[in-house]
Formats: C-alpha cells, structure tokens, sequence
C-alpha cells in the first residue's frame, strides 16, 4: 500500500519588542497522513528552494505565508521574493506619527510599589494571570508609540485617587483580528 506524503513548508517568523517579524525564509517537513514525519528540514531557505526541497520528498506541498492562508504549492507565485517584514494584519506595530490617526485598543497596566495583585503565571499555561491591575484603555492616535503614551495619560488623567504611576504594554488597532485576539481581559484578571 503506497503511502501518501504531504510536504509543509512556512515561512520562519522572529519576533522582536513588538510582535512578529516575517523572515522571508523557510523551512518544511514532510508528512504522513496519521501526522508521521518522515524528514524535515530546518534551514533558512527561499520559497523556491523550498518548494523544490518538498516536491522532492512528496505528493503534495501545502505553503504556509505568514500572515497568509496556507495554499498548495501550484498557487504560489514563486518570482514572488518575500523579505523581511511584518506579517499580513501586523502591519499597524510599524504605524509613526506621521501616519493618519486611528482607534487603538491598548493594555495598560497600574505599576504599584508592594507585592503583586493575582496569582502568579501557571507554568506552562498560553494565558497569564494579570499580576497587577489591567485594563483595555480605547484612545485615537496616529503611531504605534504614540497610542501607548495617549493610554497612560487617559488612565492616569482618569484613576480616581490618583494612583502611583501606569504602563502600557500592548497597542492593537479597534475591531482588528489582532486586538480581538489579544485585547481581552476576562473576569478573573487573566490577560489574553
């Protein structure tokens, strides 16, 4: 019985203070269809030598782009040369000053001198627990930073008694998949 074997190839994805950084490199492994791997490859790789590393070892290659949806092989353009760069969605971390202003979801965080508030990070959890007060602070500005300075002086300028001092984590812009995922504070202070 003969075997069917997928090749996955994805775009590597570094990350720096921000968030995410597509490479424009790639590396693989090739599959069987109970999810076997039956040889991989870890090397920085252009799409090209990817894609022929993949159709060498099997049937069919599924191309992952970061920030994209995965595709076959067959619909990738391969004179396309991806370099570095944030990936599809992520493009607002880069935004200036100079840019128009939009609505940004930011996480601000009240810094406390003294023990911290909630339980500490489980181990091995995706989701950590807020070790101090947290809050999503909604404010219109043009870059990146800029929303992060505009969310420490609304909360600052709103707490009610003054509070000691406040830090902004995390800038997303409103309603974008970005902020969706990772704006969100649940009713046990756990932030994700």
């Amino acid at each position: 019985m003969r075997v069917e074997l997928t090749a996955f190839i994805a775009e590597e994805v570094e990350f720096d203070e921000r968030g995410p950084i597509a490479t424009g490199l790639f590396s693989g492994s090739v599959q069987t269809e109970d999810g076997g791997i039956t040889d991989a490859v870890d090397s920085d790789m252009s799409p090209r030598e990817a894609i022929r590393w993949a159709r060498e070892r099997a049937q069919r290659v599924v191309v992952r782009i970061a920030g994209e949806q995965p595709c076959l092989d067959t619909e990738v353009d391969q004179t396309r040369t991806p370099r570095r760069r944030r990936p599809s969605g992520w493009e607002f971390l880069d935004r200036t000053s100079a840019d128009p202003p939009i609505l940004w979801d930011v996480i601000v965080e009240m810094e406390k001198d003294g023990p911290p508030y909630g339980p500490p990070t489980p181990a091995g959890t995706w989701t950590g627990y807020a070790t101090m007060p947290h809050s999503i602070v909604q404010v219109e500005a043009a870059g990146y930073e800029d929303a992060l300075a505009a969310a420490v002086q609304a909360a600052g300028d709103s707490a009610r008694p003054p509070a000691a001092a406040f830090a902004a984590t995390r800038a997303f812009p409103s309603g974008s998949a970005a902020a969706e995922a990772n704006a969100r504070l649940d009713a046990d202070g756990t932030l994700f």
